[in-house]
């Protein structure tokens, strides 16, 4: 009796554990890491904010080449600002001035905290601090590779290899995106395993039975 209870218990347990790894949920992993941004609180809500770009044009001609910028969902979560108080800046900046932000984004060695390895092809750093400095930043593209090729007055840009478009007005605004802060819990609460608490509840039961059958 007690050899066909192990026996049962065994394959209940071998198909339980099976049942609760198939239904594990990953977790979500984003390419960035807490160095590549900042987490800002603005209006008593904090953001992460990641400099992305040093264009603020989906397509970038330079050195008989081409960059692509990646529209900020390109990596979960993230998302133009919602935030905007003109074209030329980001309101969760507004109070701020071109120093104060650069600052934000300087980090306690002096190097920059920021993303564009995570959404251009060609640009993976910057040295470049001007268009922070005055400051020209933005959130949302100036312009798009389908407006490019649609509007009238781009049209000459288009005949030019349609490429020219560093030449567009504002394309050459440094690009941030932004997010809801993720919430990182330092202290989670322990919880135990499903197989653990099927270990536990099977040994209740050996017990039980156990005492059953010689008493």
């Amino acid at each position: 009796m007690i050899k066909l209870f192990i026996k049962i218990s065994l394959v209940v347990f071998s198909l339980f554990v099976g049942a609760s790894h198939a239904t594990i949920i990953p977790l979500n992993v984003n390419d960035l890491s807490t160095n590549d941004y900042i987490v800002y609180n603005y209006n008593g809500v904090d953001y992460d904010v990641a400099w992305a770009s040093k264009v603020n044009s989906e397509r970038w001609y330079f050195d008989n080449t081409f960059n692509t910028l990646f529209a900020p969902t390109y990596h979960s979560g993230w998302e133009y600002a919602a935030l905007n108080a003109t074209n030329n800046s980001l309101e969760i900046f507004s109070d701020l001035s071109g120093v104060e932000i650069l600052a934000l984004f300087t980090d306690e060695d002096d190097n920059f905290i920021q993303a564009f390895e995570y959404w251009n092809t060609e640009f993976s750093s910057s040295v470049e601090t001007a268009n922070i400095l005055i400051p020209q930043i933005r959130s949302e593209w100036a312009i798009s590779w389908a407006d490019y090729t649609t509007k009238p007055e781009y049209a000459l840009f288009a005949a030019i290899s349609n490429a020219y478009i560093n030449n567009i007005t504002a394309a050459s605004y440094d690009t941030f995106y932004i997010r809801p802060s993720l919430v990182q819990d330092n202290d989670p609460t322990s919880v135990p395993e499903p197989s653990t608490l099927m270990i536990f509840a099977l040994g209740i039961i050996a017990l039980a039975s156990k005492k059953r059958l010689f008493s």
